[in-house]
């Protein structure tokens, strides 16, 4: 396919982000209400079961992630996004089902299994994206989160109404839609002359991740993605159990806060990004972003107010635009055939993230938010995690000065 893109097709890798995301937040602020339903335990603990059921889907996404990212370079991006898809239907029609906390874990670990239509569908976009719009366009992903964080936690309040399942019920409806709706309209991106043989030796996420940390090029920019995966992470982690004990929110809170970020996101994924590139440029962009990230994270663990909570929000917001300009940093590394397998690390990065952050934050806000607790400090895991961000910017500066210096060391 040509690198100018045909627009349906690079929509429909920004709606099949924009699905996955929709069903992930739909569900977000019923979980607690769930979990205590199905354990009978109170929030500080459900917050840890929420952790590990986290971190199971997690676990799977960085043993597999790597594998599938490497799969869509041999076999093409549709086949592997379809199945992703068809894994989250069977996930969320199990969760719908579910009589106790066990089949929530059987769920999750289903859809962990092949949970990688954003890794997928980040290839696909660099696939058909000249290089000078893939940070733009991959903030189309990002945007495309943001959206469906808009209209998820409004969907799920209100089909809450119905029963706290109903919400999973439609989250499993739309993944079938998208199923239905790739087969048919969705084309292929990957040109026969860029797929290039399968190993599964070579594909494992640690021989992955192993190769990639070696790529002088990526090594700063890989370790700053951990650690700023690593504190984003703190928001899906613990934002409904620290809204429910903080403030005392119950699902529509939850829900209206969720809705408020997911449109501020979008916003600035979706347009803003490209203006702050243009002028800042990506390097600048990205440290723009964790400077945002460390004031809100700062905020959100002093948070006393509902109407502080609204006031950092559009801070945090902003730095998204971080993410979005490392990655597009990130592909300029590496070949035209290989960036499949780029974001299938990029995946497994954040996957192994995503299981760390999950149960150490969820594990951090039980012991400092328990009934028992000697320091009583549930926004402490935003606390640590603008450490995390203001560490990061360290190898950031290495990986970039290092792009700097590429050219002359060429040269000489």
């Amino acid at each position: 396919m040509s690198k100018s893109p045909r627009k349906p097709a690079l929509w429909f890798a920004v709606f099949v982000v924009f699905i996955d995301a929709l069903g992930m937040s739909i569900i977000i602020p019923i979980m607690p209400d769930l979990l205590e339903e199905l354990s009978g335990r109170p929030v500080s603990e459900t917050a840890v079961i929420g952790g590990f059921l986290t971190a199971i889907y997690a676990i799977n996404q960085f043993l597999f992630g790597p594998i599938i990212g490497a799969l869509s370079d041999r076999f093409g991006r549709k086949p592997l996004i379809l199945i992703a898809l068809a894994a989250l239907t069977v996930d969320y029609i199990l969760m719908a089902m579910s009589w106790a906390v066990w089949v929530l874990f059987v769920g999750r670990f289903i859809a962990g299994l092949a949970g990688a239509s954003y890794t997928v569908a980040a290839a696909y976009i660099v696939d058909i994206s000249d290089k000078s719009k893939r940070s733009a366009n991959l903030g189309l992903i990002g945007a495309a989160f943001g959206l469906g964080f808009v209209i998820g936690p409004a969907i799920g309040g209100i089909t809450a109404e119905l029963g706290t399942r109903a919400p999973l019920w439609f989250a499993a409806g739309l993944c079938f839609i998208g199923v239905t709706f790739g087969l048919f309209a969705m084309p292929e991106s990957l040109s026969d002359e860029n797929k290039r043989s399968f190993s599964l030796k070579g594909a494992h996420p640690f021989s992955s991740l192993r190769r990639a940390f070696s790529m002088r090029g990526l090594q700063a920019f890989l370790a700053t993605l951990f650690l700023i995966s690593l504190a984003d992470w703190t928001y899906p982690a613990i934002w409904a159990y620290w809204g429910k004990e903080t403030f005392g929110w119950g699902s529509r809170e939850i829900a209206l806060t969720l809705t408020t970020y997911g449109v501020l996101t979008a916003l600035v994924q979706g347009g803003l990004i490209r203006v702050v590139i243009r002028y800042l440029g990506e390097p600048r962009t990205i440290w723009f972003g964790l400077f945002a990230a460390i004031v809100a994270f700062i905020g959100f663990a002093w948070a006393r107010e509902g109407w502080m909570v609204f006031a950092l929000i559009p801070i945090s917001a902003l730095s998204h635009v971080a993410g979005a300009a490392l990655s597009g940093q990130m592909t300029q590394t590496v070949s035209d055939s290989e960036q499949g397998e780029l974001q299938g690390v990029i995946g497994s990065v954040q996957a192994v993230t995503s299981i760390i952050s999950s149960l150490g934050m969820t594990w951090i806000f039980f012991v400092l938010a328990s009934p028992d607790a000697s320091i009583y400090f549930p926004g402490g895991p935003f606390l640590l995690a603008a450490v995390l961000t203001i560490v990061a910017l360290i190898p950031l500066n290495m990986g970039l000065k290092a792009m700097r210096d590429a050219p002359s060391q060429a040269s000489g």
